[in-house]
């Protein structure tokens, strides 16, 4: 699993891999045990989060947390990607950012989905990202497991978007009044039941990466609450209720 050093967990992600009928292994166990094993898995998945809730928009699947089981085939797709369009006159987030990973999830969806899972694998083992361990396990046995990808809701993993105007003065780590605690409380994240959350510093677009003061406000969120909490809630139930 990846995230971005903005990220923050917000509760054990063993349940959710759980529930997608993946097991996790503890990081002191010894590597054989981490070690992709094909007759011992019955399914491959790979995993990638959902922002906010318009699923067309090309910054929809955001880079800043993924996963997968060992050895999936699908991020042969993104290398591949990077590959194809290198010479490209485009920035590092065009190229390697949520639009990226948005095109190669479209992509997935299009060619090796369902049915086409296994030509995913046949296009894997022809490539030159194709020579892991976990790769070779896989081409070894007569029918892999079955490879699939989810696409993880947003309040699970990004429950604040970037978008979102009214959270910004709270929620975007850049910003001077960001306060995760306030962040987190207006989101109800305990009640949407959310696994992690990012504040989105966007550092890769700054001279100098992550500032002092935005790490430090990252790390101890506050014991104050935002004061506009409170408004904001009864804003939003008035607009359900209307």
């Amino acid at each position: 699993m990846y995230a971005d050093l903005d990220t923050e967990c917000l509760r054990s992600y063993d349940s959710m891999f759980e529930d997608h009928n993946i097991t996790t292994v503890p990081h002191n166990q010894p590597t054989y045990t981490t070690r992709f094993i094909p007759d011992t898995i019955s399914t491959r998945k790979a995993f990638v989060g959902r922002r906010g809730k318009n699923k067309n928009t090309h910054s929809s699947i955001p880079n800043a947390w993924m996963a997968s089981t060992p050895g999936h085939p699908f991020w042969v797709l993104p290398l591949d990607y990077i590959v194809e369009h290198a010479a490209d006159e485009v920035t590092p987030e065009l190229l390697t950012g949520p639009d990226a990973l948005y095109a190669t999830v479209k992509s997935y969806q299009k060619k090796y989905d369902k049915e086409n899972h296994m030509k995913l694998d046949e296009y894997y083992a022809q490539s030159v990202w194709g020579r892991s361990e976990a790769s070779s396990l896989a081409r070894s046995v007569e029918s892999p497991p079955l490879q699939t990808l989810e696409i993880l809701p947003d309040w699970e993993i990004f429950p604040y978007s970037w978008d979102r105007e009214e959270l910004r003065r709270v929620c975007l780590a850049s910003d001077p009044r960001f306060d995760a605690a306030s962040c987190k409380d207006v989101l109800d994240v305990d009640g949407l039941g959310s696994y992690s959350i990012t504040y989105w510093s966007h550092t890769w677009n700054a001279e100098d990466g992550h500032e002092q003061k935005m790490l430090e406000a990252m790390e101890k969120g506050t014991k104050k609450p935002w004061r506009g909490i409170q408004e904001h809630r009864k804003k939003t139930e008035d607009m359900q209720l209307g």
